[in-house]
């Protein structure tokens, strides 16, 4: 599927971790970190969803990559000019609905991430208003800063969360494991879903976990190809071993776990001497929100900050910069206020299911030949793409 030619020319390692910590960063808050994407749309499967996940990250990978060579082809400064580009000769009807797509995907991982950072810090005693406005004022502070500054963030974060979430799985796995049979035997028997029923959240989840690769648009037309296709390997490895791994998890402790907002969160507070675990996890948990939500916040600031009406209003870029993400982040935390669970279990199944196909299936049906031809072109050209 992926091929990396380090024969010719290198690969920017430092790089390619950065665009696999991208993606991470956009999965990891909702995704694994908390659970509770990884029950609703996998853990209830039983077994079947441990491989529909991986599978799904490959699907995921394999359309993201061809979204960031044709950003890279395009020369896009976000992801509208993108949309512009890549929906021709349908580009009027198909940009716009592409970016109400992507506004509703990040309205909904943002306040989601919100939501899960308000709803983790409550059971510290913490009001949720405030854990909503500590991280309001965090997101702002990382993505204000320009791409470079954003990306170098991420790959610090995404360090610190494989370390802290690999010691919280280790600890929730080791006593759990026993279960596992029998409780993905009790899933199996008591559920009454089918495989397809499995394989369609499996390409829900797709459609809006794609948005991890939009909010690179804007910085992508800087990149090698071969750069991109490293991080997108890399970017596969730790999303679809991590999101395995808290599925397992997950059905270890189903009866206890299964329809709590943070299940991870839940099975720890289970265990006996897990004080010092609970900790770590609720810094890897705040982390992995921040993480999740400075992506969209970040692709906001650069989608917003060219319009003419920004341009010239005085200040500096920063200044600028911060009164967006604000602005945006205040619709985000109102939309928090719905809690965790309603923003996961409704809102991301619905802007799923239009995703997987219009932008997922855009990208695997559409871009894959353009691209191959535009490549060659640059390349036939005399340029290192």
């Amino acid at each position: 599927m992926f091929v990396i030619n380090a024969t010719t020319k290198k690969v920017s390692w430092g790089l390619a971790f950065s665009i696999g910590s991208i993606w991470f960063g956009s999965h990891v808050g909702g995704g694994f970190a908390s659970g509770n994407q990884a029950w609703n749309f996998y853990g209830q499967y039983g077994t079947v969803g441990i491989i529909v996940s991986v599978l799904a990250m490959v699907l995921v990978g394999f359309a993201g990559r061809e979204m960031l060579i044709a950003a890279k082809l395009y020369k896009s400064n976000s992801y509208r000019d993108w949309a512009v580009e890549a929906y021709k000769p349908i580009q009027t009807v198909g940009s716009i609905f592409f970016e109400l797509q992507v506004w509703c995907l990040f309205i909904l991982a943002s306040s989601g991430a919100v939501a899960g950072c308000a709803a983790m810090l409550e059971t510290y005693g913490v009001p949720y208003i405030v854990g909503v406005l500590i991280t309001g004022a965090s997101l702002v502070f990382i993505t204000i800063f320009g791409g470079e500054v954003y990306r170098i963030a991420q790959a610090y974060m995404t360090v610190v969360l494989l370390i802290c979430l690999t010691i919280v799985y280790v600890v929730v796995l080791v006593p759990g494991m026993e279960n596992y049979s029998t409780n993905a035997a009790d899933l199996a028997a008591n559920s009454d879903a089918s495989l397809w029923d499995a394989i369609w959240s499996g390409l829900q989840y797709v459609g809006f976990q794609i948005f991890g690769f939009v909010n690179m648009m804007s910085i992508a037309k800087d990149w090698k190809k071969r750069d991109m296709t490293a991080g997108t390997v890399l970017g596969f490895i730790m999303n679809a071993v991590m999101l395995a791994i808290s599925i397992v998890c997950l059905i270890c402790w189903a009866p206890v776990a299964g329809g709590t907002t943070i299940p991870i969160l839940t099975v720890l507070q289970s265990l006996d001497g897990m004080g010092w675990v609970t900790i770590v996890y609720s810094v890897a948990l705040f982390l992995a929100f921040v993480s999740t939500a400075a992506g969209a916040v970040f692709a906001t600031v650069a989608r917003v900050s060219p319009l003419k009406p920004i341009r010239k209003m005085k200040g500096s870029e920063t200044g600028k910069n911060a009164m967006i993400a604000i602005a945006f982040i205040v619709i985000t935390m109102l939309v928090s206020l719905v809690g965790l669970d309603a923003i996961v279990s409704i809102g991301y199944a619905y802007v799923g299911v239009t995703a997987v196909i219009s932008i997922v299936g855009w990208a695997v049906f559409v871009l894959i030949a353009r691209n191959r031809k535009g490549v060659k072109a640059r390349i036939a050209a005399g340029e290192d793409f």
